[in-house]
């Protein structure tokens, strides 16, 4: 899906070291919250709580990858819980599903990019993973809520190998 091919053109994007933001992670809530107000959601208050890169953007970062792509992200783009419930059940780990789970200091959201050969471990891409948009192995059934925007069909995850020295992610047929 679009949405997918946008949080991979931001891989690499980082929080800027110290009290310094970073502008492109920042610009994301306004780019967002104006998304929301032509379609009827008032969401003038993600500008004003949104403005350090060190507030959690996991969830910014999906909510704007759907906004360049046309789709219309929850009501509360800054929650990554908000997505447990939107669009519609993906039914697995699928190629782009929009994968949310609890963790430590709270829930977690991401993209499927790919699968082990045995669908036990999920790749996703996210944005404050670590601080930045990079790529993380999950265990599968880590994730309560695989989603898909509403009136998109996902593909299969496809069997994928990472490589984290350089962060290239290929399918067996690309080995």
């Amino acid at each position: 899906p679009a949405y997918l091919l946008i949080m991979k053109s931001d891989l690499g994007l980082k929080e800027a070291p110290g009290a310094a933001d970073n502008p492109l992670i920042v610009l994301k809530a306004p780019r967002v919250a104006a998304y929301l107000k032509q379609h009827g959601i008032n969401a003038d208050w993600v500008t004003g709580f949104y403005h350090h890169d060190d507030i959690p953007w996991c969830a910014l970062e999906v909510s704007d990858c759907l906004v360049r792509a046309g789709i219309v992200p929850p009501a509360n783009p800054l929650s990554a819980g908000a997505y447990r419930d939107w669009g519609i059940d993906a039914r697995g780990p699928k190629l782009g599903a929009i994968a949310v789970k609890h963790r430590a200091g709270g829930n977690h959201v991401g993209l499927v990019a790919g699968v082990n050969a045995n669908a036990t471990m999920v790749l996703v891409i996210a944005g404050n993973a670590n601080d930045q948009v990079k790529y993380e192995w999950y265990p599968t059934t880590e994730f309560d809520a695989y989603r898909a925007p509403a009136g998109v069909t996902l593909d299969p995850a496809p069997v994928v190998s990472f490589d984290r020295n350089t962060g290239r992610v290929t399918t067996p047929k690309e080995s």
